[in-house]
């Protein structure tokens, strides 16, 4: 039998219907039902989660005595094995609303967080109060774990308690997962979406501007041109910088990625810009 029964709240009667097979008597009779170390017959008997909990491992059993009772007093006995189950799952009332200190510019979305970036950082810091849980035996364990949605890697996985606040600093796209086990190892799972958006544009300070005259090359490709040498400079970003172009009016302005601090020379046509 199972706890999810009719009493609820972790309690479920056992009646002799339930467990009669196929009882006989020569004239009407009446049954009754037990617990073996009670010895006390009624129309039912209850059991609980401590029940569950006495059973030391799986597949122990508790014992029942099925009584049938003629008129005449007649009786007739047997004993009948029963395993007491909790299958019922823990109850967490999971949600974006147990999130706070959400920054203003944040959006939500069904179940996910799009957060940008703090301000000269790759990152957002955001504060839990862990939700609230229940089960009809009792909780055993509940945790919180916080994986990559890249990687799948479980970069965080921490013991909580209910009304706990919690912080945590995120970093580009991740799964916050709430799991609560019961005494019977039965468990339930939810969770919520995090993305750090990054809008910081990167930083970049261009060499001056400066004017050169025609080259004196004879041998140039050019009539009219002048061979200018710089140096490409260092660009920054709140998270990374993942490439830097140049282009210049001579290759129709389409960029060419280059590397910052590498010294580059070109030969520019009159009135060309970079």
């Amino acid at each position: 039998i199972d706890l999810s029964g009719d009493l609820g709240a972790g309690m479920v009667s056992l009646v002799p219907d339930t467990i009669d097979d196929d009882t006989w008597d020569n004239c009407d009779y009446d049954l009754a039902i037990s617990k073996v170390e009670l010895n006390s017959f009624g129309d039912s008997v209850i059991y609980d989660c401590m029940d569950e909990e006495n059973m030391l491992a799986p597949g122990d059993m508790l014992e029942v005595v099925l009584r049938a009772q003629d008129a005449s007093g007649n009786a007739g006995y047997d004993t009948c094995a029963v395993v007491v189950q909790d299958v019922t799952e823990p109850e967490i009332a999971c949600g974006t609303g147990y999130v706070l200190g959400i920054p203003d510019s944040a959006t939500v979305d069904a179940d996910t967080f799009f957060v940008n970036t703090e301000e000269g950082t790759c990152e957002a810091t955001l504060q839990w109060v862990v939700p609230q849980v229940a089960d009809n035996c009792g909780i055993d364990s509940f945790e919180v774990l916080i994986i990559d949605e890249v990687t799948n890697d479980t970069v965080e996985h921490d013991v909580i308690g209910e009304g706990d606040t919690l912080e945590y600093t995120f970093t580009g796209e991740k799964e916050v997962v709430y799991n609560v086990y019961d005494k019977a190892g039965n468990v339930n799972t939810c969770g919520f979406l995090i993305y750090i958006i990054d809008e910081e544009a990167p930083m970049i300070t261009c060499p001056p501007n400066d004017t050169i005259g025609t080259s004196n090359l004879m041998d140039t490709m050019y009539e009219c041109t002048g061979d200018y040498q710089w140096v490409h400079p260092t660009p920054t970003d709140n998270c990374a910088v993942s490439e830097m172009t140049v282009s210049y009016e001579g290759n129709g302005f389409v960029p060419e990625v280059v590397t910052a601090g590498d010294t580059i020379q070109w030969n520019f046509p009159k009135g060309e810009n970079v």
